[in-house]
């Protein structure tokens, strides 16, 4: 995820008070679990420059602060003046690259956002004035909930209310294209436990099912993970129980997924908590906890049909044996 923060504001009005919000943003996006996000800052951007800067980045979020009036954003020219910017305008700076999300912090800017929406697939605007602390308010907000992996249209939901919170109404909308559901945009995808049931027990009847875990949206440069589980029952060496409790992974993941070793499965005959531990080539970490059964389900969705309607009965049997 990219997220290009554009700021632009004329010599002759007043301050945005922009430096808090983009130091806030800055902590909120390097501390998150799964893919970094790149932040891109143009704190005193000029309109000429805009065209330039889309291109070079190509940005998922496209963020805009600046002063709105209507149908026009207020934004600085190369001389410092004010340039009023239009959602035409905007959109010709778009012709070759279309931004999942565009985020206009501005006053009035709800028809800009209007105007924008063949340019994107969702566009956020004000309705009416939004004074500078309920704009930044509702950015890290909005921010925050897109990196703990919620969607588009619970992002702008829970930044909606936290502006209503602080202006007494809700002058916070959002527009999206034709054929668009905003609570199906994911733009930050956290890590999750997966799993799948070994093809060979599939169809059989049995008590014991062997189970292989994996790690999907873990970050690319993901070095090392440590599968692991705290059910005392899987503990046959009391010795040396990590043989028993946990599985190392070494290898780089495949597209997007580190799975355990294949020879390295888990003979499960209940449901029972997993855990998974990743470190990064830059020494980041991050950790997911879940159940198997729900491990599997997430697993379902990159299998056969076959394969899907074989393990549902064995999920369900494994969750009523706990």
């Amino acid at each position: 995820m990219k997220v290009l923060f554009v700021a632009s504001n004329p010599a002759n009005e007043s301050e945005l008070g922009v430096d808090a919000e983009i130091t806030a943003l800055q902590a909120i996006f390097a501390n998150v679990h799964g893919q970094p996000i790149q932040f891109i800052v143009q704190p005193q951007a000029i309109i000429e420059n805009l065209p330039i800067v889309i291109q070079r980045h190509k940005p998922d979020v496209l963020h805009i602060t600046a002063h709105g009036s209507g149908e026009q954003l207020s934004m600085r020219n190369g001389a410092g003046d004010a340039r009023k910017v239009t959602a035409e305008l905007l959109g010709g700076f778009l012709a070759d690259h279309r931004p999942t999300v565009i985020y206009l912090n501005a006053c009035n800017s709800l028809d800009i956002a209007r105007g924008l929406v063949e340019k994107t697939d969702v566009a956020i605007g004000s309705s009416e004035p939004i004074t500078n602390r309920a704009a930044s308010a509702g950015a890290l907000n909005f921010y925050t909930a897109i990196v703990g992996g919620k969607s588009v249209g619970a992002a702008f939901r829970t930044a909606k209310t936290s502006v209503a919170a602080m202006q007494d109404r809700p002058v916070l909308e959002m527009k999206s294209a034709d054929n668009v559901r905003a609570d199906k945009i994911v733009l930050h995808e956290l890590p999750e436990l997966i799993a799948v049931l070994t093809q060979k027990d599939l169809g059989r009847e049995r008590s014991r099912w062997n189970v292989r875990f994996g790690l999907r949206g873990c970050p690319e440069n993901t070095v090392q993970v440590v599968f692991f589980t705290d059910d005392d029952e899987m503990i046959r060496d009391r010795d040396d129980p990590s043989k028993d409790l946990c599985q190392v992974h070494r290898r780089l993941p495949v597209n997007g997924i580190a799975w355990s070793d294949a020879a390295a499965v888990w003979p499960l005959e209940d449901d029972m908590r997993m855990f998974a531990v990743g470190v990064t080539a830059s020494s980041h970490t991050f950790s997911v906890g879940s159940t198997v059964c729900v491990a599997l389900e997430k697993g379902l969705a990159g299998l056969s049909h076959d394969r899907q309607a074989l393990s549902k009965p064995i999920i369900e049997r494994l969750r009523k044996a706990t």
